[in-house]
């Protein structure tokens, strides 16, 4: 009979195991695109051959950005707890075993019958353990519930960190071609100066003009080779900024072509509004924490009810100090909360005002992506219409230039008139080139706030 008994609770712990390792249904994984990394060395990049295009540097910045790489280990730490909640229902099979050395053999005095001695010193516990839960009252479920939930928050969060950096590289990149214009605007208006100096110290020399005008040319001059000098230090920093976007070491040399193409981007404001409410991850991390929330009051609900498990143990050895009654053991547990002093229903109350919470904040979430894409994409309008002001208006700088220089050459000009032309030629050009640079940066925060 005892070795049938032990047949049958080894062939139920045989099952357990086998239940254990059957694998789970099917599920989607993370739609997360390749893993970014850190990139400590320059041993751990390589870069494209020749200057870097957009692309090139929007790939790099995904695939190396330091905020990408936190966001991504946050999915994997989602990963493993939905991997931990789905084993809360899964048959658990322990081995414990315990040496035990007493002081004295065990005795027990017996009055008018003496010393009964019993067991011995040395003793062994040993045994295997199997224990599967039977009825948690939904517990369990609503914790694998809420687990998926916040992966798959954590994934729409890595979705919008990817978006932002996107958005990010995008922005360093024209900066650096902003910079790089500004430096030329400053190197012609040097050049431009030190030709009229030269001109007008000549003049001075056979007697044309006083010595004042060659005094204040080489004061502009002075000071345009100051903004120069500004200039290329801004060159330097927007490299530098674009280096820390894309997360290079600085011992990685690169340099960009100035290559881009214009993205497509809706000719309307509705359909922006559209794409960025179907599109904002942010939308699906809500509709993710609400899941979550949901899965909380679950959670809640089932504290006060009861649980049900089973259990089967088989000792190798046991403690001689205990009876003997054989080597297995059989049974069911049922635990209840009679009583747990409101904590379930107080539960219950908080994810009830969490989701309440949640779907308060979803309403202003689709307001606030309506705003923004609102306001990005009039501010793109409004971006093309400077660039086209600022483009006529560099023409009549550069036409009024020509007139005061001609002007000055004829002696009916004065000097102070072509320098303000100058002057003003400089501003427009550094005006027209940050009108361009808004444009491209208004056209990325239009797709950033769409989504895209």
């Amino acid at each position: 009979m005892r070795r049938l008994i032990a047949l049958l609770l080894m062939a139920t712990l045989a099952s357990a195991l086998a239940m254990a390792q059957e694998p789970e249904p099917a599920q989607e994984e993370a739609a997360l695109p390749g893993e970014p990394t850190l990139a400590v060395s320059a041993e751990d990049i390589a870069l494209p051959e020749g200057p870097l295009h957009l692309k090139d540097c929007v790939a790099i910045a995904l695939g190396f950005n330091p905020k990408l790489v936190a966001a991504n280990a946050q999915v994997r730490e989602a990963e493993a707890a939905l991997t931990g909640a789905k084993g809360a229902d899964d048959p658990k099979v322990s081995l414990s075993a315990a040496h035990i050395l007493l002081e004295e053999q065990p005795s027990l005095d017996v009055q008018g019958f003496g010393t009964f001695l019993y067991g011995s010193r040395v003793n062994w516990n040993v045994g295997l353990k199997l224990q599967i839960p039977i009825y948690t009252s939904g517990l369990t479920g609503g914790y694998k519930d809420q687990a998926s939930a916040m992966l798959d928050a954590a994934v729409a969060r890595a979705a919008r960190e990817r978006q932002t950096v996107g958005r990010d590289a995008v922005t360093a990149y024209f900066g650096v071609l902003e910079a790089r214009a500004m430096v030329d605007v400053a190197e012609g208006q040097v050049e431009a100066l030190a030709a009229q100096h030269d001109a007008v110290s000549q003049m001075h020399e056979v007697g044309l003009v006083p010595k004042l005008d060659p005094l204040r040319t080489e004061v502009a001059l002075a000071g345009a080779e100051e903004m120069l000098t500004q200039a290329r230090n801004g060159a330097e920093v927007a490299k530098a900024n674009l280096r820390m976007v894309m997360g290079l070491p600085r011992e990685v040399p690169f340099e960009i072509s100035g290559e881009y193409a214009d993205p497509d981007i809706p000719a309307e404001l509705e359909p922006a509004i559209q794409e960025a409410l179907e599109s904002r991850p942010e939308v699906a991390m809500l509709a993710a924490h609400r899941r979550a929330a949901e899965a909380a009051k679950d959670i809640a609900d089932a504290g006060d009810d009861p649980q049900l498990g089973f259990f089967a143990q088989w000792d190798f050895a046991r403690d001689s100090r205990q009876p003997d009654t054989g080597r297995w053991s059989l049974g069911l547990g049922l635990e209840w909360n009679i009583f747990d002093g409101d904590e379930a229903s107080s539960g219950e109350d908080q994810a009830a005002a969490q989701i309440d919470r949640i779907q308060a904040e979803a309403h202003a979430l689709r307001d606030g992506i309506t705003l923004q894409t609102t306001q990005a994409f009039l501010d793109l309008q409004a971006a093309r219409d400077r660039v086209r002001t600022m483009e006529a208006a560099v023409e009549s700088a550069d036409e009024a230039v020509e007139l005061a220089a001609v002007g000055y050459a004829n002696e009916f000009t004065p000097l102070t008139d072509l320098l303000a032309a100058e002057a003003e030629r400089t501003k427009a050009r550094n005006d027209y080139v940050i009108a361009l640079n808004d444009l491209r940066v208004a056209m990325a925060e239009l797709l950033y706030a769409m989504g895209r």
